[in-house]
């Protein structure tokens, strides 16, 4: 398990919204969290379409980090069985 936290504690995770205005970042455990804006965004949104562009870059990055989970929990989980 110190090997799972490891990489966890490593990782870093991005997400983008669909049209690239927003950008979150996520790192390491506890994560530090990023929201990125391109210049202009605010003007460029509606309250709505810009909390879609929001929703839609957690959405990504939250795929990516269980993808990230999953491959770690496996590589955790080969050494662990590597070890018995």
């Amino acid at each position: 398990m110190a090997l799972l936290r490891d990489l966890l504690r490593i990782v870093t995770i991005t997400g983008r919204s669909p049209d690239r205005s927003v950008t979150v970042t996520a790192e390491g455990s506890p994560a530090r969290i990023d929201v990125s804006l391109a210049p202009g965004c605010s003007r460029k949104h509606s309250e709505q379409s810009f909390e879609r562009q929001i929703n839609g870059a957690i959405r990504v990055a939250m795929l990516a980090y269980r993808q990230h989970l999953t491959r770690a929990w496996e590589q955790a989980a080969g050494i662990a069985e590597e070890h018995t």
